[in-house]
């Protein structure tokens, strides 16, 4: 991995880049960003519509909240995230580690405490779900990615439940924001449109999310991302996808957006 990715010297930045070739490191989402992100807000508690590979569970561990509850359906990643909280929590200094198995979910009560279930997201008992600080998720994009495909339990996906974008907005996306959203001091939702072509085929997210909760919409934070992920590869600049915020918006770095156009 040295030779294949040019390093020649034993940096921090070159050390990164060689574990990330040699082996699969959180890319789907940076866990600092999550930890930055967490910590931007106050208060001890976050709620994830998706926990997905556990990037987000991670940037848990970093930061200085100390409840996570979170949901995702993938029944392959249910003992992982139970072997992501025994890791963590030893790294922590905690070496007695207690875990609480119940039908649908699993609690991990040490240094901090987190709760997931193995369900879809809008099956959650939501009477049971506490109010939070921060609801913050990077959702799957209706079909984009196709999480959790060839699984035991692929029909739990969203991408499998609902065949419309329609139907995946009113019977997934917002039935958890319905019940989150009153529930949360701050919601973000890092989430964008799906396809390029306006007028063909683009699946509309945003605008009509946006629309249903413009009354606690507060703001769009932008998320920078590799530009190894960046299709267009020829423009300069910062590729960016949104997080839209809604409840109390972080204060810091806080600007007019039209002031970028004046």
């Amino acid at each position: 991995c040295l030779k294949r990715v040019h390093v020649t010297t034993l940096s921090q930045y070159g050390l990164k880049k060689v574990f990330g070739y040699a082996g699969q490191v959180a890319a789907q989402f940076n866990v600092n960003t999550s930890k930055n992100i967490y910590n931007l807000i106050e208060g001890k508690s976050v709620f994830d519509i998706s926990c997905g590979w556990g990037d987000r569970l991670t940037g848990f561990y970093l930061s200085d909240k100390e409840l996570y509850i979170g949901t995702d359906p993938n029944e392959n990643m249910f003992e992982i995230y139970k072997e992501m909280c025994r890791v963590y929590e030893r790294w922590l200094g905690n070496k007695d580690l207690k875990i609480l198995e119940y039908k649908h979910h699993f609690e991990f009560r040490g240094i901090k405490t987190v709760k997931i279930y193995n369900l879809p997201a809008e099956d959650l008992p939501y009477n049971d779900i506490p109010n939070v600080d921060i609801t913050f998720s990077s959702p799957p994009y209706f079909n984009k990615e196709l999480y959790g495909k060839d699984s035991e339990k692929e029909n739990n996906q969203s991408w499998k439940r609902y065949n419309t974008d329609d139907e995946w907005l009113n019977s997934f996306l917002y039935i958890v924001m319905d019940n989150m959203v009153p529930k949360s001091k701050t919601t973000m939702i890092n989430i964008t449109d799906i396809g390029t072509d306006v007028r063909e085929n683009r699946k509309r997210i945003c605008d009509p999310m946006v629309e249903r909760y413009k009354d606690s919409f507060v703001g769009v934070a932008g998320f920078q991302l590799s530009k190894n992920m960046n299709l267009v590869k020829n423009l300069d600049g910062v590729y960016t996808e949104p997080v839209w915020t809604f409840g109390k918006f972080p204060k810091k770095h806080k600007v007019n957006l039209m002031d970028i156009f004046n």
